[in-house]
């Protein structure tokens, strides 16, 4: 699973949504500008894992948002930005999950764990480990097609936010 650093802790890739930009495109390009990662184009294989909204969070004008999705990424090579991002690195996923559920399923906005790294860098987002216990579990739900979607007008925004895992890693 793709993790990168950020305000303290180990947190998912991600970013601000262009407008006019669909949740899913908009997560493609922010993986890929911050970590150079490419994620499939096949909706299929994608999860929404749930997420939160603040109204007017922003200064009391724009509203703050989490959409958590499971995709999947077509290569392991990073290249960090070193701009907005400057380190990242993949983990195994199921000790993460497994640590968390053993501590109690803490619901704390950074976790601490022993992840074999300085003392300083052991800490994930909460919403790291919730979305791994939702994916796992299988309550994720898939998102619709581009032709479902087209032939239902409907349209989804996603703000930011991913688990991103190596293709050729199942989830069991």
């Amino acid at each position: 699973m793709l993790l990168v650093w950020e305000r303290g802790s180990w947190c998912t890739p991600g970013g601000a949504i262009s407008g006019g930009e669909s949740q899913l495109s908009g997560l493609r390009r922010e993986v890929h500008e911050e970590c150079g990662i490419t994620l499939e184009e096949d909706d299929k294989s994608v999860a929404y894992l749930g997420g939160w909204s603040v109204s007017l969070a922003r200064d009391n004008y724009s509203n703050d948002n989490l959409s958590m999705f499971a995709v999947r990424a077509t290569s392991e090579d990073l290249k960090v930005d070193q701009k907005e991002i400057s380190e990242a690195r993949w983990f195994e996923w199921r000790p993460l999950l497994d640590t968390w559920r053993g501590q109690g399923r803490q619901n704390d906005r950074k976790i601490e764990m022993d992840l074999g790294l300085p003392k300083d860098r052991n800490k994930i987002a909460g919403s790291v480990a919730r979305g791994l216990d939702v994916h796992e579990a299988g309550h994720g739900l898939l998102v619709a097609s581009k032709t479902q979607m087209k032939a239902s007008k409907t349209e989804h925004k996603v703000s930011w936010g991913s688990l991103v895992y190596d293709m050729g890693q199942s989830w069991s």
